[in-house]
C-alpha cells in the first residue's frame, strides 16, 4: 500500500514538475501560431521525458486515479487512434473546452491559451501542430466549440458566441448607450479584455463601428457613415 502511495505521489510530483516546464515555455506569450510552432520542440521534449516516466503504468489503476483527480481521465492516445488521431483529439478538445467554459462562465479563449490549460489536464502533451489541426476540424465537425481567426488571432469559442452574434450584440448595446468600451464588453461577457479587443478591431475593420479617443480611453461607436451612404452622398 505504501509503495502504491509512494508511486502515486511520484507520478504527480513528476506531472507537477512537467507543467511548470510547459508553464516556463508558454510564458513567453505566444501571440498567433507561428511563434508557438517555434517553440513546439522544447514542448516535445518535455512531453517526451514525462512519457518516459509513465508509460509502465498507463494501463494500471494508479494512473487513471491520478488522471482523474488532475484532468482528463482517458486522453486520446496516438497508438490507439492510430490516424484517426487528430478527428479523435478534435473531440476531446471539443469536449473539454465546453466543460471548461461550463465551470469558468466563459464563453471564449485564445488558442495559445487553451493550449497550456488542455495539456495541463491531459498529461500526454500534443504538439502545437496537432492541437492546431485538431482545432481547424472544430467548425465543421465539433459539437459545441467553434475557432475563427482574427487578423492572425485564433479564438476557440462557444458555437454560439461568433463573430456574427458578437456584431449584433454590439449593435443592440449602442442602440441603447450611444457608447461603449473593450472594458465594459469584457466584463460583461467574462471574456479576457484582448479577445475583445480584437473582435471590436474587427467590427471597426467591417466599417461596423467607429472609435473616439480621447483623455478619458477609447470609446466606439456605432458607424452611422456606412460605404452604401457615403456611396449615394458622392
Amino acid at each position: 500500500m505504501q509503495e502504491g502511495n509512494y508511486g502515486l505521489s511520484a507520478t504527480i510530483s513528476m506531472k507537477r514538475s512537467r507543467n511548470q516546464q510547459i508553464d516556463e515555455v508558454l510564458s513567453t506569450s505566444f501571440s498567433d501560431l507561428d511563434t508557438l510552432t517555434q517553440n513546439a520542440e522544447r514542448l516535445e521534449v518535455i512531453a517526451e521525458k514525462f512519457q518516459s516516466h509513465t508509460t509502465e503504468g498507463k494501463e494500471n489503476k494508479e494512473y487513471q486515479k491520478m488522471l482523474i483527480e488532475l484532468g482528463i481521465a482517458s486522453p486520446v492516445s496516438r497508438t490507439d487512434s492510430g490516424k484517426n488521431f487528430i478527428a479523435n483529439l478534435m473531440f476531446e478538445i471539443d469536449t473539454f473546452t465546453h466543460e471548461y467554459f461550463l465551470k469558468q462562465g466563459e464563453s471564449a479563449i485564445l488558442l495559445t491559451d487553451l493550449y497550456s490549460i488542455y495539456n495541463r489536464a491531459r498529461g500526454d502533451v500534443v504538439s502545437p501542430r496537432e492541437m492546431k489541426d485538431a482545432c481547424d476540424l472544430l467548425n465543421s465537425n465539433g459539437r459545441f466549440i467553434g475557432m475563427m481567426n482574427i487578423n492572425k488571432s485564433l479564438i476557440v469559442h462557444d458555437r454560439e458566441f461568433n463573430l456574427n452574434n458578437f456584431q449584433v450584440a454590439v449593435l443592440q448595446t449602442l442602440q441603447q448607450t450611444k457608447r461603449i468600451t473593450c472594458l465594459q464588453i469584457a466584463q460583461h461577457y467574462g471574456i479576457q479584455f484582448v479577445i475583445i479587443k480584437t473582435l471590436m478591431e474587427q467590427l471597426e475593420r467591417n466599417e461596423v463601428i467607429c472609435r473616439d479617443e480621447s483623455e478619458q480611453g477609447t470609446a466606439f461607436y456605432e458607424n452611422m457613415f456606412q460605404p452604401y451612404v457615403l456611396h449615394y452622398i458622392n
